[in-house]
C-alpha cells in the first residue's frame, strides 16, 4: 500500500510537470570587485530575509538560481569592506546582471572581521541566546543527540541508567519537561517516544540548536526556558548513508539513510531508518542482604534492562513549483521495548516488569515565498496513532543476582494491583507559520500551534482489583498556542530587537485514582511575552539581552501518568516563569581562531511541576515549588594550528526554593533544591588530519572530559553533616579515533566511553554504566 501511494505521487508529480505552466523563477549573477576593479573571492552574496545565498568563486563571480519573481533586496559582504545592498526585481524572462564594487572600511583594516557564512554563524549572531552545535562532524562516532548536548555549557543531561533510559535534560537551570525537544521545527512527541532525544543518531543530524530563555515564536512551544532543535540534514542528491555499530553490553546500532532525486522534476523519495539494541547488562554495586540478616555491598549485573527501539520513515515530496517551494509527505514508524530493572530508586529489583509502544502515523509539509507579497507560509500537519502497554503481572520477588528468592500474596512488582495496561492514543498536531517581510529591517512573524490529543486504556489486572477498570476512562488534552513577533534591526544591523507575545490554553479530562477514579477536568488561559536585544560593537564582539514570561502546559503523562510507575493527577496547574539572560560574545580568526563566550541567567519560577516519590517504587507529578534559579556560564573554544581545537566550558547554577507547601516548612525557603547538580564543566580535544597515508583519507582523533561536583541527594538542611546522603565528584573521560578511506565512502571508528571506569551517578543515586567500548562502521555514496 506505501510503496503504491509513492508511485501515485510521483506519477502526479510528473504529469503536474508536464501540464503546468513553466515555473516563474529567475536568476541574478554578476560580479563583486573593490573600487580599483580587483576582484573579491568568497565575498557572500544574498537576498535579504530569505534563504538564497551563495558565495563568489576564485575571480568574483556570482550566481544565485532558481529564485521566484518579485521584489528583493540583494546583500554582498566581505571582511573589511562596508555592506552594499541593491534593490532588484526578479522576472523570469530575463537574466538579472548585479555587479558591485566594494569600498574599504579603513576603521577595520587593523582588525579581524568575523562573517557569518552559514545558517549556523548567523543564527548565533542574532538576537537569540543559541548555542549551535555541529553534528557533522561527528558522524563517525557513536554518539546520540544527548551525548552531544551533555557537552554544551548551561546544558546537563541526567540519564536513569543505560541506551534507552529516561533522560532528564537541564538548561540553566530548567529542566525536565520544561524543555521542550523538536526535529526540524516540529515538536518532538508527535513522532511518540520510539524517536526520543535519548536514541536519535549523530548520523541524521546537520547540527542542533539550544535556545536558552527566550523561545522563538516559530516553535510554538510551551517550553519555560529552553528548546532543543535538532535539524536533520537536507540533501537535495541520490544518495545512501548507511552505518553499523557495535558495543558493550551487547549493544548494536544500525543507521540507512537513502534518497532518490530526479534533477529535472525537482522530485524525491527517500527512506530513512534506524535500529537501537543494548542489553544494559552493566555491573552495578547494590546492597544484598548476607545469612545474618545484615546489608552488604555486592557488585553485580543487571539482569532486566534490556532496551530496544526501532524508527522508520519514508517521504516524497515535490520542490520549486510555482504553488509550493516544497510540498512533501512523510509516512512515520517509531517503537520500542524496554525492561524495567526497578522503580525510582535501586532499593529492590524487578525481574519481570516491562513497557513498549508502537506508533505510525503520517504527516504533510508544506512551503512557499510569495514573493511580491513579501510573505512565506510554513505548515506542517501530522496525525499520529500511538499502543502503549505497561506489564506488571508477577507475583515473584526477586534479588540483585535474578534469582527469585520468593512469591507475594498478589500479582505486582511495583504495586498491590499488578498492570496488563493498554493504553492507544490518538494524537493530531497542526502548526502554521507566517512570515512578513516589511522591510529589509522589518519582519513580522506568527505562529498557531494546535494539537489534540485522546488516550484510552484497558487494565484486566487492575480492574479485579479496584473491581473496576480505572484506565478505560478516556483522557483527552487539548492545546492551543499563539505566538506573533516583530524583528527590527537599527544602525546598519548593529544594533536588532525581537518583540513578542503568546497565548496558551488549555483543556483536560482524566481520571483520579485518589477519589475512587472520577473524571475530573481542567482549564488554564495564560499570556506570555518577551523582548531580545543583540548589540553588535564590532565584527569581533556582541553582546545580548533577552527576557521571557512565559508558561509550560502540563503534558500527558504529568496528568494522566503511566501505570503505577507515574501515578496521574489531572488537576495539575500550567508552570509559570520569569527569564532573564544577558551574555557577551568575542571572537577572532587571526593569527588563530579564538572565541569566549560569557552568559548569566536569572529565572523566577513558580507552580514547578515536581515528580515527587511517593513509594519507593512509584512517583506522581505535583505542583510542589516555587524556586528562583540564577547562574554564569562559560566556554573558551580555540584553533591554535589547523586541523587542532580545544575546548572548554562550565557552569554554575544556584536552585532554591521559594515556597512553604503542606509538606515543606518555612525552614526550607531559601534551601537549595536537593538532587540537582549545580556545578559541572567540559573540555575536549579534537585533531583532524586529512591526507595523512593517501589523497582523500582522513583521520580524526578526540578526546573528553566531563566534570560534576558533588551535590545532596536530600535536602542539605536536614540530617546532621556527617550522615547526609550526596552524589559523589564524577570525573569521566571519553575517547575515540576514527580513519575516513576515501571521502566518507568507508569510514571506521573506535571509541571508548568512561575510559577509567568510573562510578557514574545521576538521579536518586541510581548508577549509570562504566566503561564501554564501540565499534562503528559506515559508508556514504551519493552523486553531485
Amino acid at each position: 500500500m506505501i510503496i503504491l501511494l509513492l508511485l501515485l505521487f510521483v506519477s502526479l508529480a510528473q504529469i503536474t510537470q508536464a501540464q503546468s505552466i513553466i515555473p516563474k523563477y529567475g536568476s541574478v549573477e554578476g560580479y563583486v570587485k573593490d573600487l580599483e576593479g580587483n576582484s573579491i573571492p568568497y565575498a557572500i552574496v544574498y537576498l535579504k530575509n530569505t534563504k538564497y545565498s551563495t558565495t563568489t568563486d576564485a575571480i568574483g563571480h556570482y550566481t544565485l538560481k532558481e529564485i521566484p519573481s518579485g521584489s528583493y533586496v540583494l546583500c554582498v559582504k566581505f571582511m573589511g569592506y562596508y555592506q552594499q545592498k541593491k534593490k532588484i526585481v526578479v522576472d523570469p524572462s530575463r537574466r538579472l546582471n548585479i555587479d558591485f564594487s566594494l569600498e574599504e572600511n579603513i576603521t577595520y583594516l587593523d582588525e579581524i572581521v568575523i562573517e557569518p557564512t552559514s545558517d549556523s554563524e548567523l543564527k548565533k549572531m542574532s538576537a537569540e541566546s543559541v548555542t549551535i552545535v555541529e553534528a557533522e562532524k561527528f558522524q563517525n562516532s557513536t554518539m546520540n543527540s544527548t551525548d552531544l548536548l551533555d557537552a554544551v555549557a548551561g546544558v546537563r543531561v541526567r540519564q536513569q541508567g543505560g541506551l534507552g533510559s529516561e533522560v532528564n535534560l537541564s538548561i540553566q537551570g530548567i529542566s525536565g519537561k520544561q524543555i521542550k525537544f523538536f526535529m526540524d521545527g516540529i515538536p518532538l512527541d508527535v513522532f511518540g517516544q520510539g524517536l526520543g532525544i535519548n536514541v536519535i543518531p549523530v548520523n541524521v543530524m546537520k547540527r542542533i540548536e539550544i535556545h536558552k530563555g527566550y523561545v522563538p515564536v516559530e516553535f510554538g512551544g510551551d517550553a519555560l526556558g529552553g528548546v532543543v532543535n535538532i535539524l536533520t540534514k537536507e540533501n537535495r542528491d541520490t544518495y545512501l548513508d548507511a552505518s553499523y555499530s557495535i558495543g558493550s553490553f551487547n549493544t548494536h546500532k544500525v543507521h540507512a539513510n537513502t534518497q532518490y532525486f530526479w534533477d529535472e522534476q525537482n522530485v524525491y523519495v527517500g527512506f530513512s531508518g534506524f535500529y537501537n539494541h543494548s542489553d544494559n547488562n552493566y555491573p552495578v554495586e547494590v546492597k544484598i542482604t548476607n545469612a545474618q540478616g545484615n546489608p552488604e555491598v555486592k557488585r553485580v549485573r543487571r539482569f532486566h534492562d534490556a532496551y530496544t527501539n526501532h524508527v522508520g520513515r519514508i517521504e516524497t515530496g515535490i520542490l520549486k513549483r510555482t504553488w509550493a517551494d516544497e510540498l512533501s509527505i512523510q509516512l512515520n514508524y517509531a517503537g520500542f521495548s524496554d525492561e524495567k530493572q526497578h522503580g525510582a530508586t535501586m532499593e529492590a529489583p524487578f525481574g519481570q516488569v516491562s513497557t513498549s509502544e508502537k506508533a505510525y502515523g503520517t504527516s504533510l509539509t508544506y512551503k512557499k515565498l510569495l514573493a511580491k507579497q513579501n510573505v512565506s507560509v510554513d505548515f506542517f500537519g501530522a496525525y499520529n496513532r500511538m499502543n502503549r502497554s505497561f506489564t506488571d503481572t508477577s507475583s515473584n520477588i526477586y534479588n540483585w543476582y535474578g534469582e527469585v528468592i520468593g512469591e507475594r500474596s498478589f500479582f505486582g512488582e511495583t504495586s498491590f494491583s499488578g498492570n496488563l495496561l493498554d493504553l492507544s492514543t490518538n494524537y493530531f498536531l497542526n502548526r502554521l507559520h507566517l512570515n512578513y517581510y516589511v522591510d529589509e529591517h522589518t519582519t513580522l512573524k506568527a505562529n498557531l500551534l494546535t494539537s489534540v490529543l485522546e488516550r484510552t486504556g484497558t487494565d484486566p489486572v487492575a480492574a479485579q482489583y479496584y473491581k473496576k477498570d480505572i484506565f478505560a476512562n478516556p483522557t483527552r488534552l487539548r492545546k492551543y498556542i499563539a505566538a506573533i513577533a516583530l524583528e527590527k534591526s537599527w544602525i546598519n544591523d548593529k544594533l536588532s530587537s525581537i518583540t513578542s507575545v503568546k497565548y496558551f490554553n488549555y483543556y483536560s479530562l482524566g481520571s483520579n485514582l485518589a477519589v475512587e477514579a472520577s473524571s475530573v477536568s481542567n482549564t488554564s488561559r495564560r499570556i506570555g511575552y518577551g523582548q531580545t536585544f543583540r548589540y553588535t560593537f564590532s565584527d569581533k564582539l556582541l553582546t545580548k539581552l533577552s527576557y521571557e514570561r512565559t508558561t509550560r502546559l502540563p503534558d500527558e503523562t504529568e496528568l494522566f501518568g503511566i501505570g503505577n510507575l507515574i501515578l496521574p493527577n489531572p488537576t495539575l496547574e500550567p508552570e509559570n516563569s520569569h527569564n532573564l539572560n544577558a551574555g557577551i560574545l568575542y571572537q577572532s580568526q587571526k593569527p588563530q581562531k579564538f572565541s569566549a563566550e560569557v552568559n548569566i541567567f536569572y529565572r523566577l519560577v513558580d507552580d514547578i511541576i515536581y515528580q515527587r516519590l511517593i513509594t519507593t517504587v512509584s512517583t506522581q507529578h505535583q505542583n510542589l515549588l516555587s524556586a528562583q534559579v540564577s547562574g554564569v556560564e562559560g566556554e573558551i573554544s580555540y584553533i591554535p594550528i589547523r586541523g587542532l581545537s580545544l575546548r572548554m566550558n562550565t557552569s554554575y547554577q544556584d536552585l532554591r526554593n521559594r515556597r512553604e507547601t503542606e509538606n515543606l516548612d518555612s525552614r526550607y525557603i531559601n534551601a537549595r533544591l536537593p538532587n540537582i547538580p549545580y556545578l559541572f564543566g567540559n573540555a575536549d580535544i579534537r585533531y583532524e588530519r586529512a591526507n595523512l597515508i593517501k589523497s582523500n583519507d582522513r583521520l580524526q582523533v578526540w578526546w573528553g572530559f566531563n566534570y560534576v561536583h558533588w551535590f545532596y541527594l536530600n535536602w542539605s538542611v536536614d540530617g546532621r553533616n556527617d550522615s547526609k546522603l550526596t552524589i559523589p565528584t564524577q570525573y569521566l573521560q571519553n575517547a575515540g579515533v576514527s580513519y575516513d578511506f576515501l571521502k566518507n565512502k568507508l569510514t571506521g571508528s573506535f571509541e571508548v566511553y568512561n575510559l577509567f571506569d568510573q562510578k557514574a551517578f545521576d538521579n536518586y543515586s541510581v548508577q549509570k554504566p562504566g566503561r564501554f567500548y564501540a565499534l562503528k562502521i559506515r559508508t556514504l555514496l551519493q552523486t553531485k
